[in-house]
């Protein structure tokens, strides 16, 4: 029996407190759609696709703009996001913003997507739908790109701009909002919902970015996951991969026996939750090597040998593609003293 489609709380939560701050009554919202306004203010919560639906015609109804979920979430959406959107604002650079962004919604057991894909002279966020919804192509895509620009604008102080927006589904009748908000070239029935932007915009920093910071926030974050807030099966892939990363066993085979599974049927499962066995062992390497690298107390070949590299140098490149900086200079920055 397949699972009914689920969203999370983040996108419910502004177009709720904006029904409510427009006169409605928080049981009647309830009533009217089913959604609890208790449930929106846990980071683990996620709702029926159906419910938020509900929520998105709510306000329709309200406003009379189908594209009101713009101005909601692209004003509300980050704050609805809470410690992750403290953390993506304490990031070192927009590229480090965008890819953590990636690995959150990945982690939260998101089963649409996030991506960032570069060109030579342009870079491109990408949100990729989830296969199975039908309900809410246009709404999600408006909504998650507005909640996106709006962190990048917040980062940049107002500065970034985008060289175009683009949106898989038919033009609406009326696109004002859409011109308003995004303020750059749209365009409609594209090949993907992106945010187009010169690719030097991936290198934009703040002068008040403090290493320290983030990898404490970073450590929230990640503690709030351990804990079960992403789904349960990513989170039980994943714990186990870390588990085989210190035993020195990394074949999928091992961890999908593990599960009682094969090995085909882990992938077409986490293919579902729109992350891949690779993605994330190397993810598990990266914040193994971000914390080893931090405390000082390895050295870069046994960091390297431990996460299954066959030489500090694969360990080095690979590193080198994950942050854009050598594992020493990573430590010389972000090491103790």
């Amino acid at each position: 029996m397949q699972r009914e489609p689920t969203v999370g709380a983040c996108l419910a939560r502004p177009v709720f407190d904006h029904l409510v701050n427009n006169g409605h009554e928080p049981e009647r919202v309830t009533r009217v759609t089913g959604v609890e306004r208790h449930q929106l203010y846990r980071p683990d919560t996620r709702l029926p696709q159906d419910r938020l639906v509900a929520l998105f015609h709510e306000a329709f109804a309200q406003s009379g703009d189908p594209a009101c979920q713009i101005a909601i979430n692209g004003s509300h959406g980050p704050q609805a996001m809470g410690a992750f959107h403290t953390l993506l604002l304490a990031s070192r650079s927009l590229r480090e913003l965008i890819e953590t962004a990636c690995r959150l919604h990945c982690f939260l057991g998101e089963r649409d997507t996030y991506s960032l894909v570069e060109g030579p002279a342009t870079a491109a966020f990408r949100y990729t739908m989830d296969a199975d919804n039908t309900k809410l192509t246009a709404q999600q895509a408006e909504a998650n790109l507005s909640a996106m620009m709006a962190i990048f604008r917040e980062y940049t102080r107002g500065e970034f701009r985008a060289r175009q927006v683009s949106f898989t589904v038919r033009p609406p009748r009326r696109t004002r909002a859409h011109e308003q908000f995004f303020a750059s070239h749209l365009r409609f029935d594209a090949g993907h919902n992106a945010i187009v932007f010169d690719r030097e915009l991936l290198d934009a920093t703040r002068d008040d970015y403090q290493p320290a910071r983030r990898e404490r926030l970073l450590s929230q974050v990640e503690g709030m996951l351990r804990q079960g807030l992403g789904d349960p099966f990513v989170m039980d892939v994943v714990a186990r991969i870390r588990a085989a990363l210190e035993r020195g066993e990394l074949d999928i085979n091992a961890v999908s026996a593990e599960l009682h599974m094969s090995r085909w049927t882990l992938t077409r499962r986490l293919r579902r939750h729109g992350t891949t066995y690779q993605a994330l062992v190397d993810q598990a390497r990266r914040d193994i090597a971000r914390r080893r690298l931090t405390s000082g107390e390895h050295s870069i070949s046994e960091i390297a040998y431990e996460l299954g590299y066959a030489s500090p140098g694969s360990f080095s490149r690979a590193f080198q593609g994950w942050f854009k900086l050598s594992p020493s200079a990573y430590r010389r920055t972000h090491g103790p003293g």
